[in-house]
C-alpha cells in the first residue's frame, strides 16, 4: 500500500514537474507593449507634414523688439510681444517640414538702434552671416477704427517671392485668420526688411491689432501653431 503511494505521487510529480504545459490549456496572448517618445514635442499635423527636399535656410524675423514696442495700448498685449510669440510659432512649423530655421530674435533682448532702418540692416547683416536663402519678416497692422481687419503679404518685385507670398496668403486664409487683402511687390521699399535683395524676403502683416476678432486669433496659441503650418504649407509648395 506504502509502494502504491509512493508510485502514485511519483507519477504526479512527473505531470507536473518534468511536463509542466500538461497542467493547463491556457496560451498567454502576444501582448504588444506602447512605447513612448520623449524625444520632442511633434504634434500630429507635424507628423504628416511633407518633408522639404530643398531643406533651404530660413530666417524668420519677428518684427520690433526691446525698446521697440510696436504699436501698444492699454489694453493689448505690446506689439513686439505678439510678432515673437507668431514667428517662433512659424519657425517651429517650418523646422517641422525639414527646413534649417534661424532667428532674427528668440526673446525680447535686442541691440538697441535709433531707427527702424538701422535695426533692419543689422538683422540682415546678420541672417547673411549665417546663410540665409530666404526670410520671413512677421508684423502687425493698427488702424483709428477698430472696424479694420485682414491680413497682407509684401514681397520683393520677384516671381518666386510673389508666387510665395500668393501661396502664404491662400493657405493663412484656408484657416479663416482674417480677410485677405492681397499681394504687394510694388511697395516692399516701404519695410527696411525687406531692403535688401540679396536676401529673397517676404513680410507677413498678419492681422490688426487694434480689431478684436484679429486680436483674439493672433494671440490664441493654438491659431499661431495654424499660422505657423500655413506658412511652412506655401514653402512647400513654392521652394520645396
Amino acid at each position: 500500500m506504502k509502494k502504491a503511494a509512493i508510485y502514485l505521487l511519483l507519477g504526479l510529480f512527473a505531470l507536473l514537474v518534468l511536463h509542466p504545459g500538461l497542467n493547463s490549456s491556457y496560451t498567454a496572448p502576444d501582448v504588444r507593449v506602447p512605447t513612448v517618445n520623449n524625444s520632442g514635442s511633434t504634434t500630429n499635423e507635424d507628423a504628416t507634414m511633407t518633408s522639404s527636399q530643398s531643406h533651404a535656410v530660413i530666417a524668420v524675423d519677428a518684427g520690433h523688439g526691446g525698446s521697440d514696442y510696436g504699436y501698444v495700448s492699454d489694453t493689448t498685449i505690446p506689439e513686439k510681444d505678439i510678432n515673437l510669440d507668431l514667428a517662433l510659432a512659424i519657425g517651429r512649423k517650418l523646422s517641422a517640414a525639414g527646413y534649417q530655421v534661424v532667428y532674427t530674435r528668440e526673446s525680447d533682448d535686442v541691440p538697441v538702434f535709433d531707427t527702424e532702418a538701422a535695426s533692419s540692416q543689422d538683422r540682415l547683416r546678420r541672417m547673411k552671416e549665417q546663410g540665409v536663402q530666404y526670410l520671413v519678416s512677421v508684423q502687425l497692422s493698427s488702424s483709428p477704427d477698430p472696424l479694420a481687419r485682414g491680413f497682407a503679404v509684401f514681397t520683393q518685385p520677384q516671381t518666386q517671392l510673389e508666387e510665395l507670398g500668393a501661396a502664404a496668403g491662400q493657405a493663412v486664409s484656408a484657416i479663416n485668420l482674417s480677410s485677405f487683402e492681397g499681394v504687394d511687390s510694388d511697395h516692399y521699399a516701404n519695410f527696411p526688411i525687406l531692403m535688401d535683395r540679396d536676401v529673397p524676403s517676404i513680410l507677413l502683416e498678419l492681422g490688426y491689432v487694434t480689431n478684436p476678432d484679429d486680436y483674439a486669433k493672433l494671440t490664441d496659441s493654438s491659431y499661431q501653431d495654424r499660422i505657423g503650418e500655413a506658412v511652412a504649407e506655401a514653402f512647400l509648395k513654392v521652394v520645396n
